[in-house]
């Protein structure tokens, strides 16, 4: 692994890695088609005739800029992203890039849950 896209989950501490093969589409807002449940509880994007779970807790009146895709169906809210350069990977699943202006960044390496694996799967079997 040399290069990861990095999404500032929260704007503070989650900041999360994404390896290049596993994002489908970066999406920034005023693109994005939002469907919002009944209950409201719940965001879902819609695209290309498909809609996916938006994951976490998402305030309504709170959504970030960009949308990240994930192959495996997944979508995450973010108030950014970036590429990191010479990555490094440390214990836990951490890792430590460096971004296009020399600044060190650590965050999460996102790793696939066996729900996402499957519906990967599924997916690629379809083509």
């Amino acid at each position: 692994m040399k290069n990861v896209i990095m999404g500032n989950i929260d704007g503070e501490i989650e900041k999360l890695a994404f390896e290049f093969y596993d994002i489908e589409s970066i999406i920034p807002r005023y693109c994005a088609n939002l469907i919002i449940s009944t209950d409201g509880k719940d965001l879902m994007l819609e695209l290309n005739g498909r809609t996916f779970p938006i994951h976490g807790k998402i305030n309504k009146y709170v959504i970030r800029p960009y949308f990240i895709l994930l192959v495996s169906g997944v979508v995450f809210n973010a108030i950014d992203y970036q590429i990191l350069f010479n990555i490094e990977e440390l214990p836990n699943n951490i890792i430590s890039g460096t971004s296009i202006t020399g600044q060190k960044h650590l965050c999460i390496l996102h790793k696939k849950t066996e729900e996402e694996k499957r519906i990967q799967k599924d997916n690629l079997l379809s083509f």
